[in-house]
């Protein structure tokens, strides 16, 4: 993606607290994490993990922004379920950001395979995080996720998922660039 254009986006996308994404790039490298609905395992797989990982971030003089599909109040409560107290997070209910980072929709082939099928059961029933059918208060059940590594408004590093199921390697996204 273009140099000029991510600025410009970092600088539009800003937080509950109204600092831009790019500002705090400018003090600290940033994890920006696209989730999927609220609903979705995955999503709540990704909160999970990300807020036993929260230590490692800091230590890495790394700051955690959430992009989310909901209302910031129906986030929250989210947050707040795993311990993401006060996290940092852009509300994008029309999916803008989504689109012009290139994180598209998936198919009924990414959503409905043997891979997504065991790890949602895993996740959702075994390690008991559950999961609700996606609603228009959670998101776009359709929406794919992704994560990108912000340091001074450059994108240094990212995952995109080609599932939803797609598990990243955090320490490894934080350690390393493109």
């Amino acid at each position: 993606m273009d140099k000029l254009i991510v600025t410009s986006l970092l600088k539009q996308m800003l937080t509950q607290n109204n600092q831009s994404v790019y500002e705090i790039s400018t003090k600290k490298r940033v994890m920006l994490v696209f989730l999927r609905h609220f609903g979705c395992f995955f999503c709540r797989e990704t909160l999970d993990e990300l807020s036993k990982f929260f230590e490692e971030l800091s230590k890495n003089n790394t700051q955690l922004i959430f992009v989310h599909m909901s209302e910031n109040q129906v986030a929250e409560q989210y947050f707040v379920k795993y311990g993401l107290n006060d996290i940092q997070h852009v509300s994008d209910k029309e999916c803008y950001y989504y689109n012009m980072f290139k994180l598209g929709k998936a198919t009924t082939k990414q959503l409905l395979n043997l891979q997504s099928f065991i790890r949602g059961f895993d996740s959702a029933f075994i390690k008991g995080r559950g999961g609700a059918l996606p609603n228009e208060k959670t998101g776009d059940e359709y929406q794919m996720p992704g994560i990108f590594i912000i340091d001074n408004g450059l994108i240094t590093n990212q995952f995109i998922h080609k599932t939803p199921s797609d598990k990243p390697d955090y320490n490894n996204l934080i350690k390393s660039q493109f």
